[in-house]
């Protein structure tokens, strides 16, 4: 029997109490549905009276030497994501390969005057794809000097995070399951269990399923083959289904391709959310 199958994310994001006291960023740009284990927090102080707004600065990541360059990313503390720019010894961009300790992460800085500010920068993740753009050109032959700026700038320790494995997927058998989506969730917090409405955007394992529209219905079953309470919205592409997982886990959930799939549901029914059961 041949078996069409669909793998989705979602992510269930709650507070990490990390050593920067700043939540990991649980999906960071072209991840590939991967995650970032390892980052560093980057403290700018700003001992001047003058704001600095968007003035790039070089900073060296001796932490991170070894990281794919393409699983770079930069944000501030609040996860807003910033272009950079990657230069080696030579001073010449640096798009490939592997993180140097030598190498040069040119980033910009927002920084109030008489006040501080947090970057992070996250790295490791092995399904992440290079980002396709990067700090400007006319930004990096004004790299800051921290000494003349009257900047403070302090590199932590390399801060690590780790998901747990999820369990065993007990594939239910049937008709109904024989096409299926498997959803990936994760829970970002290291310090409770966590139970969530998870969203689900169907359309790309609806794309999949030839005859089968964006106003289907689904069921959804757990690992373990447990069937859940699950709510379609609107036009049938998005779904809500509760989880339970531990504190730092990912665990897998099932969506089948169902007999009730090829259906149309009745109008007075397409724009509310209902469940399925």
């Amino acid at each position: 029997m041949n078996l069409r199958r669909t793998v989705l994310l979602a992510l269930l994001c709650s507070t990490l109490l990390s050593m920067a006291a700043v939540p990991w960023a649980p999906s960071l740009y072209l991840g590939n549905s991967g995650y970032w284990p390892k980052r560093v927090a980057v403290t700018i102080t700003n001992r001047s009276s003058t704001p600095v707004i968007g003035e790039p600065l070089g900073l060296a990541l001796p932490g991170l030497a070894g990281a794919r360059v393409e699983s770079l990313r930069v944000t501030r503390a609040d996860g807003v994501e910033l272009l950079f720019e990657l230069l080696d010894a030579r001073k010449l961009s640096k798009r490939t390969g592997s993180l140097a300790s030598d190498d040069r992460l040119l980033v910009p800085v927002e920084c109030p005057a008489g006040s501080a500010a947090t970057l992070l920068v996250y790295a490791g993740n092995a399904e992440a794809w290079a980002v396709p753009d990067f700090l400007s050109s006319k930004w990096v032959g004004r790299v800051l000097d921290p000494d003349r700026a009257g900047l403070g700038v302090t590199v932590g320790p390399v801060e690590r995070f780790q998901i747990r494995p999820p369990s065993g997927l007990r594939i239910r058998q049937g008709r109904d399951w024989r096409n299926r989506a498997e959803v990936r969730v994760r829970h970002f917090d290291e310090q409770a269990n966590s139970t969530a409405l998870v969203r689900v955007n169907l359309r790309q394992a609806l794309a999949r399923l030839p005859g089968v529209g964006l106003d289907s219905e689904a069921r959804v079953a757990s690992s373990d083959g447990t069937d859940l309470a699950s709510y379609m919205l609107g036009q049938g592409s998005v779904l809500l289904f509760p989880a339970r997982l531990p504190a730092g886990s990912e665990e897998l959930f099932q969506i089948p391709e169902t007999i009730g799939w090829a259906g149309t549901r009745r109008k007075s029914e397409s724009n509310r959310a209902r469940s399925i059961f």
